[in-house]
């Protein structure tokens, strides 16, 4: 069962705005396992506004919530935005193809 851990996983959004993010999947704030993995999607292409997903595939701590996506995000056109919810079931479904994308598109904008 997953967790709203906002307060605590969110440590990880910070770092991903201040570009000290590396690739995923990323150290876990709540149980500090390296299982920690993040998704944007942008709703649309004239605005920064989209969702963010933090999850933790090991404690099933997540956060979700409405954000100004990063500049440097592009959608991934694996990730169906319908599949898209709160809760991260189909991203965790989803992982590998995530961190490939993720880890792509961070090494592209280093």
């Amino acid at each position: 069962m997953w967790k709203d851990s906002a307060d605590t996983i969110e440590a990880i959004f910070d770092c991903i705005m201040e570009r000290k993010a590396g690739g995923v999947p990323l150290i876990c704030p709540v149980c500090e396992k390296e299982h920690a993995h993040y998704y944007f999607h942008k709703w649309n292409e004239k605005s920064n506004s989209g969702g963010m997903w933090i999850w933790c595939s090991n404690c099933k701590s997540f956060s979700h919530s409405t954000v100004k996506v990063p500049e440097w995000w592009k959608n991934c056109n694996e990730i169906a935005i319908e599949k898209l919810n709160s809760i991260p079931d189909y991203l965790e479904e989803n992982k590998e193809k995530v961190d490939n994308f993720v880890n792509e598109l961070c090494s592209e904008n280093s």
